[in-house]
């Protein structure tokens, strides 16, 4: 996306007020005058809003979720938070924010990545000292989670099940299916995914997340996948996206994301599986199975876009017991062979 003449307007005349304010105390008041009319959550739309241009639609999702969440526990705890504006906010707010997750049961990344975007946009709207105290004691990096591969069988039986003809349950399996022939194709690259990316007999595309530019190899199954889905009405390769609204597509992206999940799990319930799978299973499987296979991992690195092979590592499953088993006999065999020369 483009950066519009506004959005640079606004950021610019913002960073430059902000900044002349706190190297100015004389401007304090005005500063005051000029933010305190907007309620906090009022401020931080507004900014997510001016900075839309600036970045990936995951990014904007993710600061607008985190906005949502904070409104939602204004609601909840303090009577809506209309009288909590950026001046009054303070790291008991937001340790209390962080404390409702939890009573919640939303995940500690699911906190984490809240608060971790929550500080992004704050820190748009201040200067870098005030966020940091606001922020004290608050975790905002994830914890490892358990791995999202799963095995080899439960992807054969998912492309073998036999699913109503042109139902939404065919649709999301067709599209997993097709992720994970892809070298695990994010489902966000491939929603967005033009048919002008199709040539030669590969699908080029860069990854939301990193930018990151990859190749994957049109298989015939893959073909016959897209012949079948291909939209024949708009210049997307999957009818997911329909608009060229960023805003529009970014909120269709976001209500398939959340079906596929959905549709996902009855799925893997129909398949007789005790799994479980979403979005990001055929991205994390292809990963495990490449290297199941051998395959050298600053290989399958690159083939997912990765910019840290640290973050491939983290996508594998733990070698199986009968792997290490075999790694085990044949360097005693390897040392008995040495011994008897």
């Amino acid at each position: 996306m483009e950066l519009t003449l506004t959005a640079t307007i606004m950021l610019e005349n913002d960073a430059m007020f902000i900044k002349s304010c706190c190297l100015n105390p004389f401007r304090q008041k005005e500063v005051k005058g000029r933010l305190d009319g907007l309620t906090l959550i009022e401020l931080l739309r507004k900014k997510v809003e001016a900075a839309r241009a600036l970045c990936s639609v995951k990014t904007s999702i993710n600061r607008t979720t985190a906005i949502n969440t904070l409104e939602r526990f204004f609601i909840e705890e303090l009577q809506g938070g209309q009288d909590i504006t950026l001046h009054n906010l303070s790291n008991s707010h937001i340790k209390s924010f962080e404390r409702w997750h939890r009573e919640k049961g939303y995940s500690r990344n699911y906190s984490a990545c809240n608060m971790r975007n929550l500080r992004a946009v704050i820190n748009m709207s201040s200067n870098r000292n005030i966020c940091k105290e606001l922020f004290v004691n608050i975790r905002t990096s994830n914890t490892e989670t358990r791995k999202r591969a799963v095995e080899r069988e439960v992807m054969l039986k998912l492309n073998s099940m036999k699913l109503q003809p042109n139902s939404t349950e065919e649709l999301v399996r067709d599209i997993t299916i097709f992720q994970f022939r892809a070298m695990g194709m994010p489902l966000i690259d491939l929603a967005f995914a033009r048919k002008t990316q199709l040539k030669d007999g590969h699908l080029t595309y860069r990854r939301h997340k990193t930018n990151c530019q990859t190749s994957v190899l049109i298989t015939d199954a893959m073909a016959e996948i897209l012949n079948r889905l291909s939209p024949k009405d708009t210049q997307y390769l999957f009818p997911i996206i329909t608009t060229e609204e960023p805003r529009e597509a970014a909120q269709q992206y976001k209500r398939f994301l959340q079906k596929t999940n959905r549709t996902l799990e009855k799925i893997s319930a129909k398949s007789g599986h005790n799994v479980r799978i979403t979005s990001y299973t055929p991205r994390h499987t292809w990963a495990s199975l490449a290297h199941e296979a051998g395959e050298n991992i600053n290989y399958i690195s690159q083939a997912l876009a990765h910019t840290n092979i640290q973050t491939t590592r983290s996508y594998i499953n733990n070698i199986s017991s009968d792997i290490i088993d075999g790694l085990s006999r044949r360097v005693q065999d390897f040392l008995n062979a040495t011994n008897c020369g």
